[in-house]
């Protein structure tokens, strides 16, 4: 085989290794970049989506003012606890609203409700947190972690209750969703062997708060 055939050839073997080496390359570097940039699907995404920042001066917003006179009846309480992941708990918390006004009582209190619960455990995580000081496990980053998610729990709830100032139920679904987003990912930190670390109260207001925010999401329908 004469010399510049086989310097032809292995020039071409050269280039297609390179080629090959490339694409892979291409591909691992795409795939997180991807995975980084699509997150349409995540709660937060779908809020901000659904709730865009230039509408949050709660003065000009492009959604009218719901009507406020409506009661709660027997039978919208019976239709809108069906909806809700714990039925008898919704028509415990909605039964001594019966004939007062749907907004301005029953709406706003269950709100006021969620929100103190969120408020109290916010509260207690960052004291379980302070209080173990030379702790070496990972206990205490776990304990600080839901701390953080509580802290934007209480932001978003916030903001939820300041959509429904305004008769916004599309953005007080939205946010309420988002807290409860934050309450499930602090549940994820204590399952298994790290469940025992959890105080009993704050595992119930975990399932408090997340049955309250679920009637709020339906009650949003409700409007």
């Amino acid at each position: 085989m004469k010399p510049s055939l086989l310097n032809s050839i292995l020039a071409l073997i050269i280039f297609f290794i390179l080629i090959a080496k490339s694409s892979a390359t291409g591909s691992s570097t795409l795939g997180p970049t991807k995975n980084r940039n699509n997150s349409i699907g995540t709660p937060n995404a779908l809020a901000r989506k659904v709730c865009p920042k230039t509408s949050r001066n709660f003065s000009t917003l492009e959604y009218p003012i719901k009507v406020r006179g409506n009661v709660v009846t027997d039978a919208l309480i019976q239709e809108a606890c069906l909806e809700t992941r714990n039925p008898n708990f919704c028509q415990q918390i909605m039964k001594p609203f019966k004939g007062k006004r749907f907004y301005t009582d029953s709406f706003e209190s269950v709100m006021m409700m969620a929100y103190n619960h969120v408020i109290e455990t916010w509260s207690t995580f960052s004291n379980l947190e302070h209080g173990l000081k030379d702790d070496k496990s990972d206990l205490k980053p776990r304990y600080f972690r839901c701390w953080q998610k509580y802290s934007r729990a209480v932001d978003e709830l916030t903001t939820a209750r300041k959509f429904m100032s305004v008769g916004n139920t599309n953005c007080v679904k939205a946010f309420t969703s988002l807290a409860v987003f934050e309450v499930k990912s602090c549940d994820k930190e204590f399952t298994g062997p790290m469940r025992r670390y959890l105080p009993r109260n704050v595992a119930k207001d975990s399932t408090r708060i997340k049955d309250l925010c679920g009637i709020i999401m339906v009650l949003c329908a409700c409007q």
